[in-house]
């Protein structure tokens, strides 16, 4: 006389079935990953050039955009990455023009940003 219920092989066969659906889903997790720390870099890259920039703007003169405040270039690493920041300043008249560039690498592939501004003198 048969009871309800699943057998071992049904169980087994079902356990094989998910976990096959499982392993399916590693390279997608994977690359996930991988787009979530690139993103990651781009955000802070470009929040490292805001923040150079922003604090160029505030000063009375560019004059005053000396170390150990200002290092140009400056580099920090992030999660094993090196993060180059770098500005420049060309007078135009009485205004100052104002690049801010942040470089760095990863898989392989060279990442630049640029921020311009213009302050009055």
């Amino acid at each position: 006389m048969r009871r309800g219920g699943f057998t071992l092989i049904e169980v087994l066969f079902a356990v094989l079935i998910f976990s096959l659906s499982l392993l399916a889903l590693i390279p997608l997790l994977s690359t996930a990953a991988s787009i979530d720390r690139e993103n990651y870099l781009n955000v802070t890259a470009r929040a490292m050039a805001a923040d150079t920039l922003d604090s160029l703007m505030g000063l009375d003169s560019l004059a005053e955009a000396v170390p150990p405040r200002f290092v140009n270039p400056s580099t920090v690493t992030d999660q094993g990455v090196a993060i180059t920041t770098s500005w420049n300043v060309v007078a135009a008249g009485n205004l100052d023009n104002i690049a801010v560039t942040v470089q760095y690498a990863y898989k392989g592939q060279q990442k630049t940003f640029v921020l311009t501004a213009q302050k009055t003198r």
